[in-house]
């Protein structure tokens, strides 16, 4: 849906007159109707752009995923530099928060960038 609200246009002929410099114009009755040219965009390009991650240590873990197709804890401790107790944890924290998603179980887990639309 879309309002416009049209204010009272400045006739620009009236500047050279100090006494009119104020003077606001009527035009009401004068305003084109632009409502049927306007396209209605408001359902048509999706938003394709891709959520990160807020933490640094996350969106380092989403990137690698990316490009490498998943990421294990081992990779994980690799890429931050972390303990294995805290790496688990940030990957858990990022399969809650819908960006990636875990696959398999004990020591074959691998974790994948989530495609499911979020």
């Amino acid at each position: 849906m879309r309002i416009n609200i049209y204010r009272g246009q400045v006739v620009p002929n009236d500047f050279d007159d100090p006494n009119n410099a104020n003077k606001v114009s009527d035009t009401s009755g004068k305003m084109p109707d632009t409502m049927k040219k306007m396209p209605d965009s408001s359902g048509g390009v999706p938003d394709m752009t891709e959520k990160m991650p807020d933490n640094k240590q996350e969106q380092q873990i989403y990137k690698y995923a990316s490009e490498n197709g998943s990421i294990t804890t081992a990779e994980t401790v690799e890429l931050l530099g972390v303990k294995h107790r805290r790496a688990r944890a940030v990957l858990k924290n990022m399969v809650a928060g819908g960006y990636l998603r875990k696959k398999g179980a004990a020591r074959s887990t691998i974790y994948v960038k989530n495609t499911d639309g979020r």
